[in-house]
């Protein structure tokens, strides 16, 4: 799976909420895809939505990268979530812009450590997918 999302919700109602929605359609879409040949490579973007809640927050902004594990083939990713966006309707651009982003940062990273990466059919597959 070239792309694998998830979230953390600081409080449970977040659970209901119209991003968690978005998140679940986006990851359907995704799962949709899965017969492109660049959901079967390497390797994986884990990108893990951070929300903001009414006592806890993400420490930071925007999105930040993990390390990257050459025996699973996974770079990690987290995204800061801002608060207006937990009941937006334009969730799912935000995801999606998520996506993108942490495709050409991992393009970028994975570069400079001689890793082959095809960030051009990642981004691809996120541009095309409809939520």
């Amino acid at each position: 799976m070239a792309f694998s999302i998830s979230a953390y919700y600081p409080e449970a109602e977040l659970k209901e909420s119209e991003f968690a929605a978005a998140l679940t359609r986006v990851a359907i879409a995704l799962n949709l895809a899965k017969s492109t040949s660049v959901q079967r490579t390497g390797p994986e973007l884990e990108v893990i939505f951070m929300l903001a809640g009414e006592q806890e927050a993400p420490g930071f902004t925007g999105m930040r990268m993990g390390q990257f594990n050459r025996d699973d083939k996974c770079l990690r990713f987290e995204t800061a979530v801002p608060k207006l966006l937990n009941h937006s309707g334009d969730a799912h651009k935000y995801i999606l812009a998520a996506l993108l982003d942490a495709a050409e940062n991992a393009g970028d990273y994975l570069t400079q450590e001689n890793y082959l990466f095809d960030v051009k059919s990642h981004m691809a597959l996120v541009e095309q997918l409809h939520p």
